[in-house]
């Protein structure tokens, strides 16, 4: 697992196999930022259940204006922070679960253009997560929501117009955009 572009491009990424820890493969996270091309340079990025960081920090080397990390699990954590401070990269580290951390952001005022979610499959996670950034105000206005998840896995979300699904083996994302 490395950086793919930007100022750490070649940099490699502390990773591990661990239970609950599923990296973005190199071949997914590459698709992902052509397909958010010019859209990363000066965005704020958001990147739910995060886990090593791996795509956050390739929106910090692709020049995102700032980015908040939000993940629970120690493992996840421990790895996040390892591969923040061996890029000397700048983000925010919320150690929570997703719907406290998003609460959180909102009290704060934060907004975000860019939002990437990777739940664990198949878990039930990614619809209330869409519904919760939906009915927040926490998005700018035309941010792109992406999800990867497993394509046995409905990633459907009520107030969010479906952009596109794309699929590599049996990853997909998904992008969305608030309605209207």
């Amino acid at each position: 697992m490395r950086i793919y572009s930007g100022s750490e491009k070649g940099r490699r990424l502390h990773s591990r196999r661990s239970p609950g820890l599923r990296p973005t493969s190199d071949k997914v996270k590459e698709a992902l930022f052509n397909i958010l091309a010019g859209r990363v340079a000066g965005a704020s990025f958001l990147d739910l259940f995060a886990g090593t960081g791996n795509i956050g920090l390739e929106a910090l080397s692709r020049g995102a204006a700032l980015c908040v990390f939000v993940e629970r699990s120690r493992a996840g954590l421990a790895l996040l922070r390892r591969n923040l401070q061996s890029t000397g990269l700048v983000g925010t580290v919320l150690a929570m679960e997703v719907k406290t951390a998003l609460v959180r952001l909102e009290e704060k005022g934060l907004r975000f253009r860019l939002v990437f979610l990777d739940p664990p499959y198949e878990r039930g996670l990614i619809a209330p997560t869409l519904t919760a950034l939906d009915r927040s105000s926490l998005l700018e206005a035309g941010a792109i929501i992406v999800a990867e998840h497993s394509l046995r896995e409905e990633a459907g979300a009520l107030g969010l117009s479906k952009i596109r699904t794309y699929r590599y083996g049996d990853t997909a994302l998904t992008l969305w955009q608030q309605s209207g």
